[in-house]
């Protein structure tokens, strides 16, 4: 369980369901769980309003929240499924940009405590069952549901009557989604079932022409990018969608806030997770100046090549660890010239508070990292 998570007793409760009594299954890719549990519960899709199904390898976090933004500054109900989460389990689902109740999360948690023994649910599995059944009693007119791996086995794939939405695919998940770009491409659009419109947000030519050859036959609005950050790409790509579906201006961007560790800013330093080689490369792009980086990542996420984009961006790097979790890098084990290492995030947050000569830091890398660093930041500012 990481650090970041026990701040929340419900947190704990429903992660310790699943890792402290062995619950968490090894990843088996199959729909079948999740229909026949769904199914025990008499979920009918239709009580989600009209669903909108987001799947990607970068941008589709942001992507939803600023969809579901748009709908509610509209006027409309609607419900967000979205993940990982930063500091607590329940944002992972909000009706009305409200997280769902912690005693409402727990009421259906061991409603389903039955149903995920009795298909053998994991983790993803178990939180899909629980937002849509809780969606279901609040009668969205639009919910918005972002994919947790991939696309075809994706739990949240059970849905059919819904409008697709595919943003910037790369490479990312290989060992589960393919050891090339175009069985990942495959992967996500395993989310266009039956549907006639697809959107496809910032991508390269040759995407787009893989897309339109797979999808023959299908309406695909393609969301070119015009502008150089991942973040102004998924707003456009959200703008576009609302518009497409409400017939309505969508609202105007300085009224819309990005998801939390995302160009997020506390004092001098942006918090702003780049999870896979072209996330890094995209912000390795952006304007923004910063006096230092501090990074780190999951083991599997090819830290050389990421540390080395970013020497691009800042001659002061620091390389550290991710407390409390076993999928952290180990600084010992990287060996890059130029790169300053220390273990401890807390302790590096405090010096370069200290000092005054950096203004403006970048805290960047896997999302669980930054959700890290976000809790040691709010204790000091």
């Amino acid at each position: 369980m990481n650090a970041f998570s026990k701040n929340s007793t419900i947190t704990r409760s429903f992660s310790g369901f699943f890792y402290e009594k062995n619950e968490f299954k090894t990843l088996d890719l199959t729909l079948n769980r999740i229909i026949s549990a769904v199914a025990d519960t008499g979920f009918n899709e239709d009580s989600l309003g009209f669903a909108i199904h987001i799947a990607g390898t970068n941008g589709k976090g942001s992507t939803a929240h600023y969809l579901a933004q748009m709908f509610e500054m509209s006027g409309f109900n609607v419900g967000l499924y979205t993940s990982p989460h930063i500091t607590d389990i329940t944002e992972r689902i909000r009706f009305n940009s409200q997280n769902i109740p912690a005693d409402t999360f727990e009421k259906f948690f061991n409603e389903s405590k039955n149903l995920i023994h009795t298909y053998s649910l994991t983790f993803f599995e178990a939180l899909t069952l629980i937002a849509f059944r809780y969606f279901a009693k609040q009668k969205p007119d639009f919910t918005v549901i972002e994919t947790g791996l991939g696309g075809t086995y994706d739990a949240t794939n059970i849905i059919s009557k819904k409008l697709p939405v595919i943003t910037t695919i790369a490479k990312d998940h290989s060992a589960y989604l393919g050891e090339n770009i175009y069985e990942i491409i495959n992967e996500k659009l395993g989310i266009c079932r039956d549907n006639r419109e697809i959107f496809i947000g910032a991508n390269k030519p040759f995407v787009y022409e893989y897309i339109e050859n797979v999808l023959k036959g299908k309406t695909i609005h393609k969301v070119k990018p015009i502008f150089d950050s991942y973040n102004a790409n998924n707003l456009n790509l959200a703008s576009t969608v609302f518009t497409h579906l409400t017939g309505k201006t969508p609202p105007a961007c300085e009224t819309l806030t990005a998801p939390p560790c995302r160009m997020e800013k506390i004092g001098k330093f942006t918090l702003d997770g780049g999870h896979n080689v072209s996330a890094i490369l995209s912000l390795t792009k952006s304007p923004e100046k910063y006096d230092a980086i501090i990074f780190s990542c999951t083991k599997d996420r090819n830290p050389e090549t990421m540390l080395k984009l970013l020497k691009k961006k800042t001659d002061t790097i620091f390389l550290t660890e991710i407390p409390d979790n076993d999928r952290s890098i180990k600084i010992t084990e990287i060996d890059i010239n130029g790169i300053s290492k220390l273990k401890e995030p807390r302790k590096l947050i405090k010096e370069l508070i200290k000092d005054t000569g950096t203004r403006n830091v970048l805290i960047t890398g896997s999302l669980y990292f930054c959700a890290y660093c976000r809790t040691i930041l709010e204790d000091m500012f």
